[in-house]
């Protein structure tokens, strides 16, 4: 395969249109599209460098051939129950090489073959790529993602959007956040920042404890330890492998013209609660939250020489991908 060269203008990043929610331009009153009251629903991606997809219900996407035969089952579980958890109207079509289109590429490496400290997706579609797809770094271990189908959706629905409920400007109001819990060797990734105002749609009145874009707290600690609490007592995150309702409705407020907020289910309906929140170990002091949130710079899309964009190993651009 002769190589491709492509080249872009980094500053011309910050003046794509393509990525900015056209509704909220327009001035459209989303409390429209649920009858008049503002739905909660998950947070979503408002980086004008990133997309929805032009055909939601059948997003292309290539499988590196080094996935085991387990490992491409979990993916294709992980997919297909994104798309049911949608009715359906998102959905996606695995592909062979070349596609022709925007594209997903679901590796467990980076270009290089090189891999990545933990699992990472950019948060929607990627509107520099012109047809030469986008990585979705996806590996088991200890700090990868195929574990369970629950943490593969986690990566899935982030390509689709949607941005991490704990990373959220608000999340101090609803949980405690414990920096020095994290792994050593995974600091310098910054997963714990907040995701600044332009960044992130929260136009919500609630935040979601049954997203599936929250981990298991104890996922990247320190061993006997959490990442992050709730703040009230007798409250507990999500555990099953499905989007919560507020997933699906902020997926249906991103792909309006093939999904219904009304077809969106709450699959935590009438239970008590989901599994218990570990513990924070004695000695380790939570952070006091700062009144005012550190601005986060914005961090610029990898240029690359060829082969599909990746969210890149450099821990200053972590912030641009969602990752734990």
């Amino acid at each position: 395969m002769g190589t491709f060269r492509y080249c872009v203008n980094i500053l011309s990043l910050f003046f794509v249109l393509e990525g900015l929610d056209r509704r909220q331009a327009a001035g459209e009153d989303l409390t429209a599209r649920s009858g008049g009251s503002r739905e909660p629903r998950a947070a979503m991606n408002r980086d004008p460098r990133y997309s929805t997809w032009p055909t939601p219900s059948a997003i292309p996407f290539l499988l590196d051939a080094t996935y085991t035969p387990a490992e491409r089952s979990m993916i294709i579980d992980a997919l297909n129950q994104v798309a049911a958890d949608m009715s359906h109207c998102i959905g996606f079509v695995e592909r062979g090489s070349p596609v022709g289109a925007d594209h997903l590429y679901i590796s467990k490496t980076l270009n290089t073959g090189a891999a990545d400290s933990s699992c990472s997706s950019f948060p929607g579609r990627a509107t520099v790529q012109n047809g030469r797809g986008q990585k979705v770094l996806m590996f088991s271990g200890p700090t990868g993602c195929l574990g369970s189908k629950r943490e593969t959706m986690k990566y899935i629905v982030h390509s689709l959007g949607l941005r991490n409920e704990y990373n959220r400007p608000d999340r101090d109001n609803f949980i405690q956040v414990f920096p020095d819990n994290l792994r050593p060797d995974l600091k310098a990734l910054n997963v714990l920042a907040k995701y600044s105002l332009t960044a992130v749609d929260i136009s919500t009145t609630s935040f979601d404890f049954n997203s599936i874009t929250i981990p298991s707290p104890d996922k990247l600690a320190v061993p006997n330890s959490a990442l992050f609490i709730p703040n009230a007592s007798g409250v507990s995150f999500g555990t099953l492998a499905r989007l919560s309702l507020s997933d699906c409705q902020a997926l249906s407020f991103l792909y309006p013209a093939s999904c219904r907020v009304s077809a969106c289910a709450d699959p935590y309906s009438g239970q008590s609660g989901s599994a218990q929140t570990p513990t924070v170990p004695a000695g380790s002091i939570p952070i006091a939250p700062a009144l005012v949130a550190p601005p986060i710079p914005i961090p610029l899309v990898p240029v690359l020489t060829g082969g599909p964009l990746e969210p890149g190993s450099s821990p200053a651009l972590a912030v641009g991908f969602n990752r734990r």
